[in-house]
């Protein structure tokens, strides 16, 4: 990789900034979570950064799926 101080980064980080622009485009929770290979929505929650996204519109990510779930 071409990146400054690229050894800094983790696959955290990397799948911390894909949940959030996923998050960002309005993708629908069980998307981010097949896309990220994340196993619950408390999962994506934890990786999505908050402040970044409306939480508002996070939490109707999750219930949509929680939802989707029954």
């Amino acid at each position: 990789l071409n990146v400054l101080h690229y050894d800094q980064f983790t696959c955290k980080a990397f799948r911390a900034g894909r949940a959030t622009e996923l998050a960002k485009q309005n993708v629908s929770a069980p998307e981010i979570l097949e896309m990220g290979g994340l196993k619950s929505s408390a999962a994506a929650a934890r990786y999505v950064r908050s402040e970044a996204v409306d939480p508002n519109r996070l939490l109707r990510l999750l219930h949509a799926e929680s939802e989707d779930d029954m």
